[in-house]
């Protein structure tokens, strides 16, 4: 069976932190890893159970080119339903 998605998904290898952005007292997870990423929403490693759309922020750790590590953080919001 043939996935479907509105955009292609690509395999990654990223270490990040992670923590609840709805949840005031949840501290900064580490040793996660990005699995893969789209447009669209990325599959990563968790230590807990939480069900599809919680609201997260990212930390990822990434080195360019010219070896310089550079940290980016991303806040997921939970999508807005039609």
């Amino acid at each position: 069976m043939m996935e479907k998605r509105k955009y292609p998904r690509y395999k990654a290898n990223i270490s990040i932190k992670y923590k609840r952005s709805d949840d005031p007292i949840s501290s900064w997870q580490i040793g996660s890893e990005i699995k893969n990423i789209s447009m669209g929403g990325l599959l990563f490693t968790a230590y807990e159970n939480m069900p599809s759309g919680t609201p997260l922020i990212f930390k990822l750790h990434i080195f360019t080119k010219d070896k310089k590590k550079k940290i980016i953080e991303l806040k997921l919001v939970k999508p807005k339903m039609a």
